[in-house]
């Protein structure tokens, strides 16, 4: 885990891993967008690191609901070269180990009720069995319509 918030490292990991995928939503925050994000109570930066690069990451975001808290893997993926080796198998057990376990590192939420991840079809071809063998399972499917008019299935893993 990043112990310090770092929105230089984040705006380029996700320009990185999400750049084939078309990750859009954060093209133009600023790093001052990014800073804010990332200072959030329950906000996490993990990172898979091969002979001293970033090869992938995660960002966990913990919504406490007063009663029970949902932990979001927010952003997950490999940078470009690292796909195919299992790399992505074991960052997202570790990363979905740490968000259960967030209540360790922010004592003041609630007990974690929930992880989920939020996928479609335009992530890479294997993201979905990769959410599967790690115990999530589809919570919602839905159409929806791409800015290109190119239809995309979403499902939510929870």
């Amino acid at each position: 885990m990043l112990t310090e918030p770092d929105p230089a490292f984040n705006s380029k990991m996700y320009a990185t891993v999400g750049g084939p995928w078309q990750w859009t939503v954060r093209e133009a925050w600023t790093l001052q967008d990014w800073g804010r994000w990332l200072r959030q109570p329950g906000r996490e930066t993990w990172v898979l690191w091969l002979e001293g690069q970033a090869a992938g990451y995660a960002e966990l975001d913990a919504e406490d609901a007063g009663h029970h808290t949902d932990v979001e893997i927010a952003y997950f993926g490999l940078a470009p070269g690292h796909t195919g080796r299992g790399w992505g198998a074991h960052l997202l057990t570790a990363v979905t180990e740490h968000a259960w376990n967030i209540g360790a590192r922010w004592p003041d939420l609630s007990p974690v009720t929930r992880v989920w991840v939020h996928t479609c079809t335009s992530d890479g071809p294997h993201a979905l069995a990769n959410y599967r063998a790690r115990g999530f399972v589809a919570y919602r499917t839905t159409e929806e319509e791409r800015a290109d008019g190119e239809g995309s299935g979403n499902a939510g893993g929870g």
